[in-house]
């Protein structure tokens, strides 16, 4: 799989976002971007999740990567490909210090903030994953 096309593609994506023409939310100010500790931001799906946090990482001046795995290129991955992809992540972004992962991937969640000192932002639409990621963040 063309790891770096895929995320090259969903750069573009992230780039062409109109993030100033977007309405500012209250929630905003409710993200920590430099916090020692993940981000989960919950919500509905189509309720503004990832244009919050990409507001947010924008508004910060920071260089993040962004992965969505709601892409259907990424939907059948396997961890054996997972360390590929944060490896694309670093050709396409560069030296990136934040990273943006877009939806239903906790494992991911644990590999990179065990694995990297990189601050994480993650959406997600499934209360029961964000419980299942913090159990295993805290027992480790």
């Amino acid at each position: 799989m063309d790891f770096i096309r895929i995320l090259t593609e969903q750069k573009e994506e992230r780039d062409s976002l109109p993030l100033e023409s977007y309405c500012q939310r209250s929630q905003l100010k409710e993200l920590d971007v430099f916090s020692p500790l993940a981000q989960v931001v919950m919500g509905m799906r189509r309720s503004g999740k990832s244009v919050l946090c990409h507001q947010a990482l924008h508004a910060a001046g920071v260089n993040y990567a962004f992965i969505n795995f709601d892409d259907e290129t990424l939907a059948n991955l396997e961890a054996s490909q997972l360390n590929d992809v944060l490896q694309a992540a670093y050709v396409v972004y560069g030296d990136f210090t934040h990273i943006l992962l877009d939806d239903n991937l906790f494992i991911y969640c644990v590999i990179i903030a065990f694995r990297s000192p990189l601050d994480l932002i993650k959406t997600n639409r499934n209360r029961g994953e964000f419980t299942h990621c913090l159990h295993e963040c805290i027992i480790s």
